[in-house]
């Protein structure tokens, strides 16, 4: 069975659509993660059990200007838990010939070795770090 970019997914959108917006979504992730250049990243969850994955990126002390990015369907971690100066990037494939795995995302700073593969993968801005909970002042979702 081919692959139809314009078939209607249960949202109402084409998988056009879909695949359009995510990688608008991705390049809005790049964008903030390259204007925090200055600041330190590490993990802050991880389940194996789950293959989920979140990495904070803030000030080395926390506060509010932070960056938290999600994983799901993790396949591939690693490299160090903490560093200074994140040159992260996120990389997306799609690929809906492969309808069991049409979306992938790599995360990976290669001046600190770090790399994860994963399924799927969400961010939110402006989470304050420190407090349990966090304290979201700005949600992107798609």
């Amino acid at each position: 069975m081919n692959f139809d970019p314009n078939e209607i997914t249960p949202s109402g959108k084409t998988y056009a659509q879909v695949d359009a917006e995510e990688a608008e979504y991705v390049r809005s992730a790049n964008a903030v993660l390259a204007s925090m250049r200055t600041k330190s990243a590490r993990w802050i969850s991880y389940s194996a059990s789950h293959r989920t994955f979140e990495l904070v990126v803030c000030n080395p002390w926390g506060g509010v200007d932070s960056l938290i990015l999600s994983f799901a369907a993790c396949d591939y971690i690693a490299g160090p838990v903490s560093w200074p100066n994140q040159q992260l990037a996120l990389v997306w494939h799609c690929d809906r010939s492969n309808r069991e795995r049409p979306w992938e995302f790599m995360l990976q700073d290669e001046a600190v070795g770090f790399r994860l593969v994963a399924r799927t993968f969400r961010w939110r801005r402006d989470v304050n770090s420190v407090e349990p909970g966090g304290n979201d002042s700005q949600n992107a979702t798609s």
